[in-house]
């Protein structure tokens, strides 16, 4: 997450970053916010093998904010980046593509 604070930055901005639980303690990592409306919904994981299971609190939550399954990032440890109908997985070394 530091290195999309530190993208905002260098582009001038202040990024707009908060963290979701619901009642059900169900989490989403990260939600970045554009315009005061969320944008992104982040979760992260250590692991460098993508699970599916993994989008679960991203299916479960993203919806109720607004953000559609084309706004949805899975960020893990692995090389890969790609398109799932969950959302995208994303290689950690790729962040930067959420600032651009």
């Amino acid at each position: 997450m530091v290195e999309i604070i530190k993208r905002y930055a260098a582009l001038g901005k202040e990024p707009q970053v908060s963290y979701w639980r619901d009642s059900n303690m169900k989490e989403i990592d990260f939600i970045i916010e554009k315009g005061g409306r969320p944008q992104y919904a982040i979760e992260v994981k250590s692991t460098t093998t993508y699970r599916p299971r993994a989008f679960q609190n991203l299916e479960d939550i993203a919806p109720l904010i607004g953000v559609d399954p084309e706004h949805r990032y899975l960020v893990y440890g692995g090389d890969e980046t790609f398109e799932t109908k969950h959302g995208t997985v994303l290689s950690f070394t790729n962040l930067g593509r959420l600032v651009e």
